[in-house]
């Protein structure tokens, strides 16, 4: 992978992983307080970006919004929305991350996922077909 593409891969199966670096989103706080997951899925169903509520409250995410989540298997979840700035690579070398301000949902129990609300706001494109998936003009190939 070039040094200006964000860490980003595309497993044989399609699955698309990403390092995926979570902050408190800018004037939360007197200093930036960041979490980084080496390996969250790229889940195209999921409508946020989640992390579990142990990574929030590391982050001082705050209490956010109250909602229900519906999973994956139909079940409807509590959970809250928090206000966060979400970035695929790392933030702290030039070149190296796309950062965005986007929705977090917070679920327990969640793995780190990135999901449509961060995928759009990067104008994220998936090709299954291709195995190759761009991230604000970057692009990973599949891994064969």
């Amino acid at each position: 992978m070039l040094p200006t593409e964000p860490a980003v891969a595309v497993a044989p199966d399609s699955h698309i992983r990403a390092k995926l670096v979570v902050c408190r989103a800018e004037g939360s706080g007197d200093s930036r307080v960041c979490r980084e997951f080496e390996s969250a899925l790229v889940d195209t169903g999921a409508t946020h970006t989640t992390i579990s509520p142990a990574a929030a409250n590391a982050l001082g995410l705050g209490a956010g919004k109250a909602v229900e989540s519906r999973v994956a298997d139909g079940r409807k979840l509590d959970s809250r929305i928090v206000a966060a700035q979400v970035c695929i690579g790392d933030p702290t070398k030039q070149g190296e991350a796309v950062c965005v301000d986007a929705p977090v949902t917070v679920l327990e129990g969640a793995r780190p996922l990135i999901g449509q609300s961060t995928l759009r706001a990067m104008k994220a494109q998936l090709n299954v077909a291709a195995g190759t998936f761009e991230v604000s003009g970057r692009v990973a190939k599949r891994e064969d």
